[in-house]
């Protein structure tokens, strides 16, 4: 397979034409790379603060006492038991 070679074109329509056309590539790939990243940078956020307020909700019970607010202190349980020999 023989070797290609780029030369460059010696018109200066084509290479004013190529160049507007990397020009305007490469501003579009910046502007959607910088939505990329302040939507990840949100998503952080958002994440970040989720987690901000739920350690907060859980000290904030501790402090109360009332952690395990499904056990019903000083309740009675009725039940049999039996014991196997």
């Amino acid at each position: 397979m023989p070797k290609q070679y780029y030369l460059p074109t010696r018109n200066p329509l084509t290479q004013v034409l190529g160049t507007l056309a990397f020009v305007v590539v490469a501003g579009m790939a910046a502007i959607f790379g910088a939505f990329i990243l302040a939507a990840v940078i949100g998503l952080g956020a958002i994440l970040a603060v989720l987690v901000t307020v739920r350690v907060w909700w859980l000290r904030r019970s501790l402090r109360r006492g009332d952690a395990n607010q499904t056990t019903n202190k000083g309740a009675v349980i009725e039940g049999e038991f039996r014991r196997h020999r």
